[in-house]
């Protein structure tokens, strides 16, 4: 590798104390002065999880997200828990980029996604992938109220789901006024909407529906949940690892951190990294957390 050699921890050093605007630029200058994209010289050089990890981080974000979209609905199953956790946390501006993104590079998104789901689980990701989600950041309790209400009458007060409603509160209204919406759902009905969600749906539409609510309420706890379940299966999940902490770790990984400790009975988020991981893998990743000096090698 022309810039690097093959000296993994400078590569390390550079892409860990870079943001991630300063990592594209780099990106770029060196298809400049190269010739070849960093993504395919790091292909050519690195290997294995620490390669992963390296190619995320000097990735444009919408093609990153495109990336992660096509690989969750390509082959010979749909790996819908990827594709919700990617539709489900994507703001207006990044969905439509994304789109664009992935049109471009492969077909329209909305088309690729009809053929691999249907159902009322294909509906609820339609209205998703609109994009038509407030956010004003502005509040209004008397609209929480009625829409709480709306929801507490097309679930547990009726005979039936009334879905549509439910699809159309939950990816229209901000996250903030999500919040006030459950938390005047609580205080209507003696019930979190977790619960009714619960009794309610079923499948993917229930996963995608409590998602939606656990980003609004506290999206700290939702991402530290996800690096909890990456590390505590019979084999570390590198992607999900990979994926949470290169997204998380110029946004909001401090609270991250604290969640997770909260959540999982005092457990450091860095100390279960450091258990389920090795190598340079393991320190570009405790780099991105940050907070410690890396282990040695």
């Amino acid at each position: 590798m022309n810039i690097f050699g093959t000296d993994e921890e400078a590569i390390l050093q550079i892409l860990i104390k870079r943001s991630y605007d300063q990592r594209i630029e780099i990106a770029n200058e060196y298809r400049k002065l190269y010739g070849r994209t960093l993504r395919f010289a790091f292909k050519s050089e690195l290997g294995g999880s620490f390669m992963d990890a390296t190619l995320a981080l000097v990735r444009e974000r919408p093609i990153y997200y495109a990336t992660l979209l096509n690989d969750a609905i390509s082959g010979l199953g749909t790996n819908d828990g990827k594709l919700i956790e990617i539709l489900c946390t994507l703001s207006n501006s990044e969905m439509r980029a994304v789109k664009e993104v992935y049109e471009i590079r492969y077909e329209v998104l909305e088309e690729d996604i009809e053929d691999d789901v249907s159902g009322d689980f294909l509906k609820l990701l339609m209205e998703i992938l609109k994009g038509n989600r407030d956010e004003s950041g502005v509040t209004n309790l008397e609209e929480a109220t009625v829409d709480a209400k709306a929801l507490i009458d097309a679930g547990t007060g009726n005979m039936g789901t009334e879905e549509m409603v439910f699809y159309d509160i939950f990816t229209t209204r901000s996250l903030e006024q999500l919040k006030l919406i459950f938390e005047e759902y609580q205080r209507l009905d003696n019930h979190t909407i977790e619960s009714a969600l619960e009794k309610e749906f079923s499948g993917d539409i229930r996963t995608t529906l409590l998602t939606i609510a656990a980003v609004s309420q506290n999206a700290p706890a939702y991402f530290a949940t996800l690096l909890h379940d990456s590390v505590s299966g019979i084999t570390t999940d590198d992607e999900q690892m990979i994926r949470v902490i290169v997204r998380r770790c110029e946004v909001d990984m401090g609270a991250i951190k604290e969640e997770y400790a909260s959540l999982f009975y005092d457990k450091d988020l860095e100390e279960d990294v450091y258990a389920n991981s090795s190598g340079e893998f393991r320190r570009i990743l405790l780099g991105l957390i940050g907070g410690r000096e890396l282990p040695p090698l």
